[in-house]
Formats: C-alpha cells, sequence, structure tokens
C-alpha cells in the first residue's frame, strides 16, 4: 500500500572555507531523488540567510502488508 505524507525538509547553505551561513539572498534550482529513482524538482528557491526548505509528498511504502 502506498501512503501520500507531507515532507518539509530545511537545509543550510555554508561557506567551504569558514562554515559560516551564507549571508547572501540567492536563488536554486533544487532537485532531489528519492531511492526508487523519482525526481523531485523545486524551480528558482529563495535562499536567504543560508537557509530554504522545500516540501513535497513522500511516497512511503507501508510495510505492514
Amino acid at each position: 500500500m502506498i501512503i501520500d505524507k507531507w515532507t518539509l525538509i530545511h537545509f543550510e547553505i555554508r561557506k567551504l572555507d569558514s562554515g559560516d551561513l551564507v549571508n547572501d539572498t540567492l536563488t536554486s534550482n533544487v532537485t532531489m531523488a528519492d531511492h526508487d529513482g523519482r525526481l523531485f524538482k523545486f524551480p528558482e528557491q529563495i535562499i536567504s540567510n543560508g537557509k530554504f526548505s522545500v516540501e513535497y509528498i513522500s511516497l512511503m511504502t507501508d510495510s505492514t502488508e
């Protein structure tokens, strides 16, 4: 059985040289893949103070059946 579940994932963008959060306001195209290879695309995500989040429907398999 497939269960649709909304999932919110938070990200932090940090500088490689110092580890500090990026202070600029940026936009980014985000693509994520799940373990089954399904792609989730989030165009033009605004990154403010080094943080952003995306929300998507996670398709999970119920292991009780």
